[in-house]
Formats: structure tokens, C-alpha cells, sequence
């Protein structure tokens, strides 16, 4: 506010200019058109990618970010942009600018939530940022639910939004057996294999939207992995949490959970589904304490409701498991980050992102690894910001926070995931000395 009335006394006029509307994707573009969309998470992109092929549109994913994206972003968007902002957008770009992209064909997709930070925000850059490389041609659609940057011949409809859904839920699913068998099989490559199987065994049943075919992948999932022989030996469980983009991009975190389990551990990453949960649930909270819609806090509790009831599958089938734990709901997530901090805190991950540590730690996972862009506010608040008060209120807890920037070092960030990993290697052979 201050340098907004600054320069009003100065007479200076903003120094930017507004993403105008872009081009229309029409009807008939459906048709002739590839949607390309950046990668976020691997496990759980294609999985969502099949409730837009269901709906007739043609999808190609960005597999893989390298460093030529990331500096196409750099080269295009404002160097203040977050990290994630110049990973998604600039991978984007730098596809869209190659010479393998027929630019008369392909639109870009971008999420947005209508908040106040990454996700809502990216899309007025990547427009600005076409503009100027002479591709405003080029439509640029979003998948939200608030009827922003609508376009005739893109519409987010209810049976694209439910089999979103689907796809999230085996995605998270998928990611759990993934993440918890991988560490200790004896048969190298086994859990890979298995993951690979189901994982296009669920696209299929995306596409196709049966939720009793949904209930017996689910139990014949947790069975399969359950009964894979793995070794006994116990592992450090290391938990990551942090900004959505940074925690599931494997690129992104430069391989975060490879490291973790290279160094002996087992990484434990909490669902995606969690982030949708917690967007719809700061309606209720807002309609509660703030100046919050009613009608908009009663589409949050049926959006909660249908969802953790189809959660309440997989939870059962996880807790007949001799493996596996069963995830919170978003209520129980809420009252855990009342502990520590005001659900007031809704910007970016917000208040979720201290759940997820209170989770993990009364959970058995005593390691926390916090992934971050460098400079992104919510997270230093609700993240670094909170980490004093976790170590306050539970003994031996072992905490690092690795900041995430186009110019940041991956050496300082690979040593301090080590130091992590050796703090926590030292505090499981103290726990098993006092067994």
C-alpha cells in the first residue's frame, strides 16, 4: 500500500501492462487442437489428463523440466516470479517456442484457484509473456471452478470435475504404496513394476468413471502391495512438505525423494487430494469468520463430503492392510494446525502446510523436510515461520527447511537433505539403542 500511494504522489502510472484476454479457443478447435499441459506430478498428472480425453479434447503432458525451461522462464517472466511460476510457465513457453511445436495447433492449460498466490496468478504472466514472443495466437484456457478465463470451446464441466477427482484419489493411492514399499523391497525393480501396472489400469478406469470398479481397484492395490516381500529392516521415514508444485515436481525439488531414499530413508509425501480439500474447506471458514459466502460454504461442505466419502474406501481398505497407514480427513487436518497456527492463514498452502507437519509428527514421521521457493511469503509464515513452535511442542523433532530459486545452489541443497537424513539416521540407532 505504501509504494501504491508513493507513486500515486509521484504522478507515476503502473509499470506493467494487464494480460489482455487472448485468443478465443472455439469450438471447432476441440477438434483440430492439442492441449499441452505442464508437468506438476508425475503419479498424479496422467491420471488426470484421462478426465480431459474423456471430454474429447486432445492432451499432450510435459513430461520432464529442464534447465533450458527454467531459463526460457527466467528470459520471459518478471525475475521477482516464484520458482514454480518460471518452472510451469517457462516450460510452457519453451515447448510452445520449439521448432517441434505446429504453434497453429496447440493451446496451453494452466490451473488457477482464485487465490492469492501461485496457481491464479501464472496465467495473466504466461499470456503477457506469448504476447511478447509474437504467439498471442496461441489460446491459453484454465481449469478452475469460479468461471474465470471462460472460453466457448473449453468448459470445465461436473464429469470432467469427478473424474479429476478419481484420478487424484488412485493418484494418491498409487503414491502411498509407491513411496512406502519402494525402500524395502528385495526384489529391485518389483514395486516400480507394480506401480506401472495399476497405474494405467486406473487411467482406463478414469476414462471409463466407475466408481464400484474404483472400490475393487482400491482393495486389489492395497492387497498387491501389501504382498510384496520386503525387507524388515526399520528406515527413517522423512516427510515432505511445502509448496504443491515443489513437494510432487521431482524436477522441480531436484529429486528430493530419490535422495531421501539413496540415503537410507523413506520419504512419506502427503495426498494432493489434501490441497483441494483444504481450497474448498477456507470457504466454511471464511463464511464462518470472515466475510465469506453462504452459498459458497455450503458447495465447500457437499464438494468435502462427497469426497471423503469416497476417501473412506481407501481408508478402510488401508487400515486391513499389514503395511499401511490411513490418511486423515480435512476436519481432523484443521483442528491439528489450530494447535499452532489460525486458519485465517489461507494464502498459498496456508494452514495446511503446518497440518501436514502436525500430521506427520503424531503420525511416527519425527523428520521433516519443508521445500520451498526462496522469498515465497505464506510458506516462510506457515512453514519456517512455525518450525520453533513444532520443536517446542514435541521433543526431538528434526526439521529442515531447502529453499528452492533459479540461481540457488543444488550442492547447499543436496547437503542439508544429508544432513537431514544423518540427523535422522542418529536418532533411529538412539531409538533402537533404548529398545
Amino acid at each position: 500500500m505504501a509504494a501504491i500511494q508513493d507513486r500515486k504522489k509521484r504522478g507515476i502510472s503502473r509499470s506493467f501492462t494487464p494480460a489482455k484476454k487472448g485468443a478465443e479457443f472455439t469450438k471447432e478447435m476441440k477438434d483440430t487442437h492439442t492441449i499441452i499441459i505442464p508437468q506438476l506430478s508425475p503419479i498424479h498428472i496422467h491420471l488426470m489428463k484421462e478426465a480431459l480425453v474423456a471430454e474429447g479434447y486432445k492432451v499432450k503432458v510435459l513430461e520432464t523440466t529442464d534447465r533450458s525451461d527454467i531459463e526460457c522462464g527466467l528470459k520471459h517472466i518478471n525475475n521477482d516470479a516464484c520458482f514454480p511460476a518460471i518452472v510451469a510457465v517457462g516450460q510452457l513457453l519453451n515447448y510452445v517456442m520449439s521448432p517441434e511445436c505446429d504453434t497453429e495447433r496447440v493451446a496451453v492449460l494452466i490451473s488457477q484457484t482464485a487465490g492469492g498466490c501461485r496457481a491464479t496468478n501464472y496465467i495473466g504472466w504466461l499470456k503477457n509473456a506469448l504476447n511478447r514472443a509474437g504467439l498471442s495466437h496461441i489460446p491459453v484456457l484454465s481449469f478452475n471452478l469460479h468461471g474465470m478465463e471462460a472460453h466457448e470451446g473449453f468448459k470445465v464441466t461436473m464429469p470432467m470435475v469427478r473424474r479429476m477427482v478419481m484420478g487424484i484419489l488412485y493418484g494418491d493411492l498409487l503414491m502411498r504404496m509407491l513411496y512406502r514399499c519402494r525402500p524395502y523391497e528385495k526384489v529391485k525393480g518389483e514395486t516400480e513394476a507394480l506401480y506401472n501396472k495399476w497405474a494405467d489400469i486406473c487411467a482406463r478406469n478414469v476414462y471409463n468413471y466407475n466408481w464400484r470398479q474404483f472400490k475393487k481397484d482400491v482393495y486389489d492395490i492395497v492387497e498387491e502391495f501389501d504382498n510384496i516381500p520386503m525387507n524388515e529392516t526399520r528406515k527413517p521415514r522423512v516427510g515432505i512438505v511445502g509448496e504443491i508444485l515443489i513437494k510432487f515436481h521431482p524436477d522441480a525439488n531436484n529429486k528430493a525423494v530419490e535422495v531421501i531414499e539413496r540415503e537410507g530413508g523413506e520419504a512419506v509425501v502427503p495426498d494432493f487430494m489434501d490441497f483441494v480439500l483444504y481450497s474448498a474447506y477456507d470457504d466454511i471458514y471464511r463464511s464462518k469468520y470472515m466475510a465469506g459466502s453462504k452459498i459458497r460454504k455450503y458447495v465447500a461442505r457437499y464438494i468435502i463430503w462427497m469426497i471423503e466419502r469416497k476417501r473412506n474406501i481407501m481408508r478402510k481398505a488401508l487400515r486391513k492392510s499389514k503395511h499401511f497407514d490411513a490418511m486423515p480427513d480435512i476436519f481432523e487436518l484443521a483442528h491439528l494446525a489450530e494447535k499452532i497456527v489460525s486458519l485465517g492463514n489461507q494464502s498459498g498452502e496456508g494452514w495446511l502446510l503446518t497440518a501436514e507437519m502436525v500430521e506427520l509428527i503424531e503420525g511416527g514421521v519425527g523428520n521433516i523436510l519443508c521445500v520451498q521457493p526462496f522469498a515465497c511469503l505464506p510458506n516462510h509464515v506457515t512453514g519456517k515461520g512455525v518450525m520453533k513452535a513444532l520443536r517446542v511442542a514435541y521433543d526431538n523433532v528434526n526439521i529442515a527447511a531447502v529453499d528452492y530459486d533459479p540461481g540457488a545452489s543444488e550442492v547447499n541443497q543436496l547437503n542439508r537433505i544429508k544432513l537431514l537424513m544423518s540427523v535422522a539416521q542418529k536418532n533411529l540407532a538412539i531409538t533402537r539403542k533404548e529398545i
